[in-house]
């Protein structure tokens, strides 16, 4: 049975993966745009463009209307600081589940938040959705505040929350930052802070895309004051959980490197780098890039991992494809346009 849904954060990596997913299932995609947005990545012609912006809650009024799901994506990744990233993270994502929960019949809304919101492992275990959070990085914290924020609409709106483990896919620049890996002149020479220690849990953009869809059609739903733990909230992630050496291992196999060197670089390194890159954004007037001291916060806090289980169990999620054919079709991607 197809929906009719609305994609907010469309334009962006995850978005477009998620829309292109949406329509081949048939569904009707509706995608919330800023004037200013760069829709090249999306098949435009079938779609149903509606201008607006989450921090504009008189744009999202119209936006919402006639729609059986919202798929909410939107977001902000790095910001100057913790305010900034509440403006969308937060605020702009109550003023989504507001407008949901101001029509006569509110339609389920699947906020997609992050495993940064939960923080790093606690005592070395995987994270479960009953866990306790505790971010350790602005971002988190921000995505964090944004799943507090559509739980105060939860007695109105049939809301799920999908946190997400790392993300990487085609079109993605941190991934593609992730698999050169500051490579040494193709030495094969691949320096990264904690390589072997770290573990990390990971899921394909196209599997997470499967995993909202399933989360929107017979997904758990947020109870409000229920006191239930991990209510309405589920992890999407592959079940291996893995090192950034391993992972970096495999994007080598997958480019065809026979000798590669993943060098583990001491934390202060990456904070020296990470303060670097983020005084010399602020110096030019921009938001931080890639590197920044958020970043490096999450780094030095531990591994992010965690359980697939209740996704498994609930949802039926399980992945199209193996991790390691996913790192091989990513990497395939990036060298047919000539970036690995």
């Amino acid at each position: 049975m197809s929906d009719r849904v609305l994609v907010t954060g469309a334009t962006g990596f995850i978005g477009s993966h998620l829309v292109k997913a949406l329509l081949e299932k048939g569904d009707q995609v509706a995608c919330l745009v800023r004037p200013t947005s760069d829709t090249s990545s999306l098949p435009v012609e079938n779609l149903d463009l509606r201008i607006g912006d989450v921090t504009d809650p008189a744009s999202l009024e119209a936006a919402v209307l006639e729609v059986d799901v919202v798929y909410h994506l939107a977001g902000m990744l790095v910001g100057r600081s913790l305010a900034d990233l509440n403006t969308v993270n937060e605020t702009g994502t109550r003023n989504v589940a507001r407008a949901c929960a101001a029509l006569q019949t509110p339609p389920v809304l699947i906020m997609l938040s992050s495993l940064e919101a939960a923080g790093p492992d606690a005592d070395g275990e995987v994270r479960t959705e009953a866990d306790p959070s505790a971010p350790v990085s602005n971002y988190g914290r921000s995505k964090l505040a944004g799943e507090l924020a559509v739980n105060e609409f939860a007695d109105v709106v049939p809301i799920t929350i999908v946190r997400a483990s790392a993300v990487f896919g085609e079109r993605d620049p941190q991934t593609l930052a992730l698999f050169n890996a500051f490579r040494i002149g193709g030495l094969g020479i691949h320096p990264l802070p904690r390589a072997h220690s770290i573990k990390v849990s990971v899921i394909h953009s196209s599997d997470l895309a499967a995993h909202l869809r399933l989360a929107a059609s017979n997904g758990e739903r947020l109870q409000l004051n229920s006191g239930a733990p991990g209510e309405g909230l589920y992890y999407a992630a592959y079940e291996e959980t893995l090192s950034l050496a391993e992972l970096i291992g495999m994007a080598a196999e997958a480019l065809g490197e026979e000798r590669v060197w993943i060098i583990d670089v001491p934390i202060a390194f990456a904070w020296i780098v990470g303060g670097a890159s983020e005084t010399w954004a602020r110096l030019r007037g921009r938001s931080p890039g890639i590197i920044n001291l958020d970043k490096v916060r999450s780094a030095a806090a531990g591994s992010f991992t965690c359980s697939s289980e209740k996704s498994r169990q609930q949802l039926g999620f399980v992945p199209a494809r193996s991790l390691p054919e996913r790192i091989g079709q990513t990497v395939a991607s990036y060298q047919a346009k000539g970036l690995l």
